[in-house]
């Protein structure tokens, strides 16, 4: 006879099994209104977010951060206090989407664009610098200059497929995902 050790941890695991109140047998994803509500480490499915078409089995891991809006206001004493209160503000979560081979294919492209502009942009200034005795090298290290700004900006929002609006403590709140795929999941109940 097996003797029962009242000290053991439960040897049941429902790991797997989704939430009792979540009826499309997917655990911790919601929408609300035009947002994805997903929990750390959620089972999203292999549908594409941007169209909802097929995917094959590869998932691209986003790892996001958010800090509350209070933070702006330490712009008002400096860019340092700004940067110090987003650090201490600043919630993070990690998703891992899928994303079909045509978003894919856009999304390399336009990283490859912005790291284009970006060699160009140095080029540029560089040339510019070198032929300092030349009326139109000034010139030359502005529009690198600008081109560098427009190529970082470009690359950043060109490189995300979805982005937080909110992060809490348990969820995000996540733009950028295509109504057709929000609309497979249940509403979100606070």
């Amino acid at each position: 006879m097996e003797s029962i050790n009242p000290y053991a941890s439960p040897k049941t695991s429902i790991a797997a099994a989704p939430a009792a109140n979540d009826p499309s047998g997917i655990f911790g994803v919601w929408r609300s209104g035009g947002l994805l509500v997903v929990v750390p480490n959620a089972q999203l499915p292999n549908r594409c977010v941007k169209c909802n078409g097929p995917t094959d089995a590869n998932h691209i891991r986003f790892k996001m951060a958010w800090h509350s809006p209070v933070a702006y206001f330490g712009l008002l004493l400096g860019l340092i206090p700004y940067i110090i209160l987003a650090i201490v503000l600043q919630k993070k979560l990690t998703v891992d989407v899928s994303v079909c081979g045509h978003h894919r294919r856009r999304r390399r492209n336009a990283v490859w664009m912005a790291w284009l502009g970006a060699v160009a942009a140095f080029v540029l200034m560089i040339l510019g610098g070198a032929s300092l005795r030349q009326p139109a090298s000034g010139m030359s290290i502005v529009a690198g200059f600008a081109l560098l700004i427009f190529s970082i900006f470009y690359g950043v929002l060109a490189f995300r497929i979805i982005w937080p609006k909110r992060i809490d403590g348990q969820r995000a709140w996540v733009k950028g995902v295509c109504r057709e795929y929000l609309a497979t999941f249940p509403e979100y109940m606070q």
